[in-house]
């Protein structure tokens, strides 16, 4: 009876781990919608409040990049932007460490663009 419900628990911990696996892996941090995007640069601090028409338009731009996961970040020392994505009082951050590379918790992302160079085009 005890054996049971060992392998019983065992097998839910898998799914369970198996599901959020799939879902962190397969999510992309920079396709979403909010209502306001904070933009901070890394080297001198001043941050850019994107609303409306402008939030949207970098949104689009974000949203036709195409990320990979590339690994398991645990500390950041220096960035070129952190974007914030504000929501209804929710908030999503997503660190721009490269041209190609963003940290997104403690998930690190490859990209097919170049994020700077689409940033800078909002932030100015």
């Amino acid at each position: 009876m005890m054996k049971k419900k060992v392998k019983v628990f065992l097998v839910a911990i898998i799914l369970i781990t198996g599901i959020l696996t799939g879902i962190l892996v397969t999510r992309n941090p920079l396709k979403q919608d909010p209502v306001k995007v904070m933009i901070k640069n890394g080297s001198t601090g001043e941050e850019t409040v994107l609303e409306g028409e402008n939030a949207e338009e970098m949104m689009q731009r974000l949203s036709d990049v195409h990320s990979k996961l590339s690994g398991i970040h645990l500390w950041t020392s220096g960035y070129g932007y952190i974007i914030r994505f504000q929501d209804n009082g929710d908030s999503d951050e997503v660190t721009v460490r490269g041209s190609d590379t963003y940290v997104s918790g403690l998930l690190k992302y490859k990209t097919d663009a170049d994020l700077l160079k689409i940033i800078e085009e909002f932030a100015e």
